[in-house]
């Protein structure tokens, strides 16, 4: 009795190239140039076909049967939906933060790497170690990202603290503020009370 393997554990590898993954090089612009057709959804799959099999006949190469066109389409039309969401979101996450709450986006990236972890853990999907060590590093980089804000943010105001007391100091001096007055305004413009 066989036991039953469910489509990821099947497809763990590349899997079987296709007919259009096996052409030969001088192929690549026409692959090319049907990929910016189903890209741009303006004609119909089978005119793409027809239009991209003269191309390789011209070229003395044999033409792609319509079900080969066809499953790889639908495969292209999944990338590049995905690839379309993945770009809207990064879209909608560089208009929601300015460059100020980088903060907010490295924290966002990090429970968004955490949730995908543990997507992968209830699936009860089995990890390599290769893939293993690529998620680590890629949240110890946005942790590291995190850290490296936060400090940076510190220093920032710590600077913009020091120019506001120094400049606090130049115009009180000018001024004839009391030496004991400035130092209590820049005690307080410091945080020390």
């Amino acid at each position: 009795m066989s036991e039953e393997v469910s489509p990821q554990e099947r497809r763990e590898g590349r899997g079987r190239l296709s007919s259009i993954e096996m052409l030969p090089e001088d192929a690549g612009p026409d692959i090319i140039w049907a990929l910016d057709q189903l890209n741009e959804r303006r004609l119909p799959q089978n005119t793409i076909l027809m239009e991209f099999n003269e191309r390789l006949a011209d070229k003395g190469i044999a033409p792609i049967s319509k079900s080969a066109w066809s499953r790889y389409s639908v495969r292209k039309a999944i990338e590049y939906r995905k690839m379309a969401e993945s770009r809207l979101m990064a879209a909608e996450l560089n208009a929601l933060f300015d460059p100020q709450s980088a903060d907010e986006v490295t924290k966002l990236l990090i429970e968004l790497m955490k949730v995908g972890l543990q997507d992968v853990l209830m699936s009860r999907r089995q990890l390599t170690t290769k893939e293993f060590m690529e998620s680590a590093r890629t949240l110890q980089a946005l942790m590291s990202a995190q850290k490296g804000s936060t400090e940076h943010r510190r220093s920032v105001k710590e600077q913009e603290r020091a120019d506001a007391a120094k400049l606090v100091k130049d115009i009180g001096t000018r001024a004839g503020v009391s030496k004991e007055a400035l130092e209590e305004i820049n005690r307080r413009l410091m945080g020390v009370e």
